[in-house]
């Protein structure tokens, strides 16, 4: 998660890894495609097709996942920036209330001989969720896989340009980092 403060507030550019596999595939896919079709007329007779293709692939490669908070005017976007336009319509808050660090639930679905169906258990992985919680309850998604030490430390620079408090969950005790 990277960060920075702009004129009426924080930007956040967030490179999940979901981006990073699609923007691989994709480019992976068109490089196939191409080399399949390179001594083929048809790349000749659609040249309009792959160059249309190859556009969609740079494009996706400069596309970042950008969360925009206004704590000014209480409000927020999440969108894509490409090519320093940004995608989204502001949504207005009452509040930014807190910035919570949690762990990553998962979960396992296994057979079990004593019952006909499939046994679900959950657990704690070592990822982390990184939540701006807005009006008390609802949480937008900053950030998800970092290790501790970095979770912490960018969550409390956060919190100081937000001016808000940081709540740690990932302990046996919930602790604020930052108080409000």
């Amino acid at each position: 998660m990277k960060f920075y403060k702009s004129s009426y507030g924080v930007v956040l550019e967030n490179n999940e890894s979901f981006f990073r596999a699609l923007r691989f595939s994709l480019a992976t896919i068109a490089l196939i495609c191409i080399a399949v079709l390179y001594y083929n007329e048809m790349l000749y007779s659609y040249w309009y097709y792959w160059v249309a293709l190859l556009f969609i692939v740079l494009a996706m490669a400069f596309m970042k996942l950008t969360i925009e908070i206004d704590p000014k005017n209480l409000q927020y976007r999440q969108g894509f920036r490409f090519l320093g336009m940004m995608t989204g319509s502001w949504e207005r808050v009452k509040e930014f209330s807190y910035i919570s660090i949690f762990p990553t639930l998962g979960s396992k679905e296994r057979p079990t001989p004593i019952t006909s169906g499939p046994y679900t258990s959950e657990f704690h992985t070592k990822e982390l969720r990184v939540n701006l919680v807005v009006d008390k309850r609802k949480r937008i998604l900053l950030q998800v896989g970092m290790e501790l030490k970095k979770a912490r430390t960018l969550s409390v620079t956060l919190g100081e340009l937000l001016e808000i408090g940081v709540f740690d969950c990932t302990g046996e005790e919930n602790v604020w980092l930052k108080p409000k």
